[in-house]
């Protein structure tokens, strides 16, 4: 079928909106565009020229082919119908890392869903959408979902620069109706409170775990850390950062929080001593 020009509109082929859609760069090309009547989906096949010579993923040298197998990559939805792209991908073999499947522009590597879908995922997440629902909203399982967002994760943190730490909190978290709990740490970057670190857990090790990642220079810059009186914090503090012990701030909260419990006991055995003696 030929693209047919009419007056202020272009009719053009599936094939020929999915290759402007996608938008790949040599040597993959759109192939057919076959709906699946059974299944209720739409498959977009993805060629490459033949006589291509695929670099390593690792180390981008060129190595001989070896096989190439069949794949699919769930795709964002078109018009309201799954769609997927299908394709044989190839690998090849490099002398030193030996057989490798080859990187392509639409996924991540070993990713089955594109960067489309993750990048629609993502927004519905940063909207403060839970989970399951992006899952069940865009088709895609929980775990996969999941996936997604700390993939995007990681990447934030590669691309996030190291930068002077001098004021930092500490504190917990509950969730799972207060049965379960994360460790957070943040920081002070212009009159703001940055997130740094959040890890499962409320022990010695979630918050060991943060300092350990940091520089010797960005531990040697931290002037001060807020944080609770809860035990493994501090023995996590002292042990990882240099000259803690004149460093670690009680928030005013749990240090008052502990005082009117002190005085409430001497006010109790107070009351108790003078209603002994007939006061």
């Amino acid at each position: 079928m030929k693209t047919i020009a009419a007056k202020n509109k272009v009719l053009i082929t599936s094939k020929e909106l999915y290759t402007k859609v996608l938008n790949l760069p040599r040597p993959w090309r759109v192939g057919v565009v076959e709906w699946k009547l059974e299944e209720k989906e739409l498959w977009v096949e993805v060629l490459y020229h033949r006589r291509t010579r695929f670099v390593c993923p690792q180390c981008g040298r060129k190595g001989p082919g070896y096989d190439h197998r069949r794949q699919q990559w769930r795709h964002l939805d078109t018009g309201g119908v799954r769609t997927f792209l299908h394709g044989s991908l190839p690998r090849i073999e490099c002398s030193e890392h030996g057989v490798l499947e080859v990187a392509v522009p639409w996924a991540d590597r070993f990713v089955r869903v594109t960067h489309a879908m993750e990048a629609h995922v993502i927004g519905l997440l940063k909207s403060e959408m839970p989970v399951a629902t992006a899952g069940r909203m865009m088709g895609l399982a929980w775990n996969t979902v999941w996936s997604i967002a700390a993939r995007a994760v990681e990447r934030g943190k590669l691309r996030k620069p190291e930068r002077a730490l001098t004021n930092l909190m500490v504190d917990e978290k509950a969730r799972a109706r207060g049965h379960e709990y994360v460790t957070l740490v943040a920081s002070e970057q212009q009159s703001e409170a940055v997130v740094e670190h959040i890890e499962e857990g409320r022990t010695t090790e979630a918050l060991a775990g943060y300092w350990k990642g940091l520089s010797p220079q960005q531990l040697a810059q931290i002037e001060s850390i807020a944080m609770d009186l809860h035990r493994p914090y501090w023995k996590a503090t002292v042990a990882h950062v240099p000259t803690a012990e004149g460093k670690i701030v009680h928030d005013r909260f749990h240090l008052m929080k502990h005082v009117q419990a002190g005085v409430n006991t001497v006010r109790k055995q107070e009351h108790r001593a003078l209603t002994e003696e007939g006061f």
